[in-house]
């Protein structure tokens, strides 16, 4: 069975017309993002607009089963730019899975960066 990385790849080249951003978006959403404790700003003074829990969520968990996750206020949304597939801007609402293989670490700099297996993008926020 391919990686999942050579799955969205091969949709890339497959569908050429289809902009790189809007494959990888939708993969995002489709499988959600895993946060590191170092992407999260756990507080209400954090530099990113902390994501909003209404009547219900996008999350691939409920909030119990997210745990400390849900407590570290993971951000409402990312941008991921550049990146080996030289991605525009895009601005991407976060699903929150732990199982994703998209993983949001903190970058040396301190600000997140987002790995799939081994394809770096970066991120930042969209506020």
């Amino acid at each position: 069975m391919p990686s999942r990385t050579a799955v969205v790849e091969e949709l890339m080249e497959r569908f050429a017309q289809i902009p790189r951003e809007a494959v990888l978006k939708e993969d995002l959403l489709r499988g959600g993002l895993a946060f590191d404790e170092s992407a999260l700003s756990g507080t209400e003074d954090g530099d990113v607009k902390p994501k909003s829990y209404f009547i219900f969520s996008f999350d691939h968990r409920t909030l119990p089963e997210l745990g400390a996750t849900a407590l570290k206020r993971p951000p409402e949304e990312i941008v991921l730019t550049g990146g080996p597939y030289e991605l525009r801007r895009t601005v991407v609402s976060v699903r929150v899975n732990p199982q994703s293989p998209y993983r949001v670490r903190a970058g040396e700099d301190g600000a997140p960066s987002t790995r799939r297996h081994s394809c770096p993008a970066s991120t930042g926020s969209s506020h």
